[in-house]
C-alpha cells in the first residue's frame, strides 16, 4: 500500500512508499515488481479518480484486463462517478 502526497515544489501529487523508500516512482510495480495492474485508485476529500494511468505505461494491457477480469470500463466509471458525488456531497 502507497500514498500519494501533494508537493508544493512540484505543484502536484506524488505517489510515496514509505515500506519502500520510495518517492515519486509509481511505475516501481508494473516495471520492477512485474505486478499486472488492473485498477488504481485514489480517493480524497475532493473524490475518486483512477490514477491508473500514472501507474501503467502498458495502457493497453491494462484495458484488455480490466475488461476480460474484473467488470467493464463503463461500469467502472459509473462506481467511480457515484462515489465521486457522494464525497462531493460529504464536504
Amino acid at each position: 500500500v502507497w500514498v500519494e502526497v501533494w508537493l508544493p515544489s512540484l505543484n502536484r501529487f506524488a505517489h510515496a512508499d514509505p515500506c519502500e523508500k520510495a518517492l515519486d516512482t509509481p511505475l516501481m510495480y508494473e516495471t520492477g515488481w512485474n505486478k499486472k495492474l488492473t485498477h488504481v485508485l485514489s480517493f480524497s476529500r475532493y473524490g475518486v479518480v483512477d490514477a491508473s494511468p500514472r501507474y501503467s505505461r502498458k495502457w493497453g494491457e491494462v484495458l484488455v484486463r480490466r475488461n476480460a477480469d474484473v467488470a467493464s470500463e463503463s461500469f467502472v466509471s459509473e462506481i467511480l462517478a457515484s462515489q465521486d458525488a457522494k464525497l462531493e456531497a460529504f464536504y
